[in-house]
């Protein structure tokens, strides 16, 4: 969005956001844990701060409690898995996301229509 191209980066926003929610919708807030999925945590960490929130709200109202209290409260088997999966995907794609920004575009021209190369100024094009 701040390099002018809000209509993508809304786009890209919109679905990071899609996934993280989804992800914890499905999941429960146990989709993001950093003690016990430390890996799948490196890969959603690439989502941003939304994920360190969830990660500590995790630690804080989860983790805490003792051990036969939490089995209540958490997603178990492959709906958390899936949740799992849905907030590390939103991280991975928003560092894909990034690392395209950096890409260098210093040759690249847009295409356009062979009508529009032919078309006067104030013609239509035919």
């Amino acid at each position: 969005m701040l390099l002018g191209q809000r209509r993508r980066g809304a786009r890209i926003m919109i679905a990071l956001l899609g996934l993280v929610f989804a992800g914890l919708l499905i999941g429960g807030l146990d989709a993001v844990d950093s003690q016990r999925d430390e890996y799948w945590y490196m890969a959603q960490f690439g989502a941003g701060p939304i994920v360190i929130v969830a990660d500590m709200l995790n630690q804080q109202l989860i983790r805490s409690l003792p051990e036969s209290e939490q089995y209540a409260s958490i997603g178990l088997g492959h709906i958390n898995a899936i949740g799992t999966l849905y907030v590390a995907l939103a991280g991975l794609m928003n560092i894909v996301a990034v690392l395209d920004v950096f890409r260098d575009r210093t040759g690249e021209q847009p295409k356009r229509r062979a009508d529009d190369r032919t078309a006067k100024v104030g013609e239509p094009a035919q």
